[in-house]
């Protein structure tokens, strides 16, 4: 099964959404849209659906042949019917820990959930216990060994031993926060994945296909939303990919949308905290982060500033496979 058709089947997976959605509705076990208002500011949903993560996972199992889902040909996971578990494992953990936090603010009938010191520890004990089991898996690569990341020159293969370790938890804790970060307009966060998901293998394109599919519910104006228990899991599998694969340059590029956005709140809060110890009082650079709220300040509609993204990640998505062709 080629990858486009391991894609056509995560977007099938759309057509079962709006089943999903009513039934879920009358369940009371997601919240759809409704809006509450910014402090001075744009509107924005404060519900938050689970769905995406069923789309995802529905994707991931669609294949008969667990060989499909290797992520890139040449650095493809030993033995063949294991090929794509790890991804998948690594998804539903970090889909669980997103779930966990959405029910807790379900339950608390607020948008804090999961505290964001225990949410990241999470995050990064669940980066490390793949990199052990990568580590002990039986994984076969071009590489000269599992550690080594290929660059492109001058810098080239870069062997990083145990600091490999560090750059795997790092890279599943900012992946899926940078997914989360993103997810702030209707269908910002999952256009912006798929097209990151789509040069990264035939695991990557059916997870694009999946957030196509969840793209027709999710676009503007939304009927469903990701929430946490999506994108964190998205941003796991994404990891996944980049930690088994040690494609994390053409990851790195693919993500410049989320890095930006994630770059945009690290800036304003440090900036925020500069300016309390000089003058007293936190100033801040951007009106709102992340950067697209600040764009709505600034009197960007939501349509226009998803589709200025989308043409930004095409853009990544082209560089990025180009990146990944010369590093393979």
């Amino acid at each position: 099964m080629a990858p486009r058709v391991n894609g056509l089947l995560g977007f099938s997976g759309g057509a079962a959404i709006r089943d999903c959605r009513r039934g879920l509705r009358n369940l009371s076990c997601c919240k759809l849209a409704s809006c509450e208002n910014y402090s001075n500011g744009p509107k924005r949903p404060s519900g938050h659906s689970h769905v995406v993560a069923v789309k995802v996972f529905y994707s991931d199992m669609s294949a008969k042949d667990p060989e499909n889902f290797a992520s890139i040909p040449k650095f493809s996971l030993e033995p063949q019917t294991w090929k794509f578990v790890d991804h998948i494992a690594l998804t539903l953990v970090y889909g669980g820990i997103g779930l966990l936090d959405d029910t807790l603010s379900l339950v608390r009938k607020h948008n804090y959930g999961l505290p964001g010191r225990i949410k990241f520890v999470l995050q990064v004990v669940a980066g490390i216990g793949f990199f052990l089991w990568l580590k002990s898996a039986n994984v076969s690569s071009s590489n000269i060994t599992k550690t080594v990341v290929p660059l492109p020159a001058p810098v080239g293969h870069l062997a990083l031993g145990k600091w490999y370790m560090a750059l795997t938890a790092f890279c599943c804790a900012a992946m899926s926060n940078g997914v989360n970060l993103t997810d702030g307009l209707d269908g910002l966060a999952g256009g912006t994945e798929a097209l990151r998901q789509l040069p990264l293998g035939r695991f990557g394109s059916s997870m694009a296909g999946a957030c196509f599919g969840f793209l027709v519910h999710n676009r503007y104006k939304a009927e469903v939303f990701m929430g946490d228990t999506g994108s964190l899991a998205l941003g796991g599998a994404l990891a996944a990919i980049a930690a088994s694969t040690r494609m994390f340059f053409p990851l790195f590029v693919a993500s410049g949308v989320f890095v930006v956005e994630t770059l945009s709140v690290i800036g304003q809060v440090s900036y925020f905290q500069l300016t309390k110890r000089l003058y007293g009082e936190g100033r801040r650079w951007l009106r709102m982060a992340p950067l697209h709220h600040h764009l709505e300040f600034l009197g960007f509609v939501e349509t226009r500033i998803s589709t200025l993204a989308y043409a930004v990640g095409i853009i990544l998505f082209i560089l990025a496979a180009y990146s990944g062709l010369l590093l393979s």
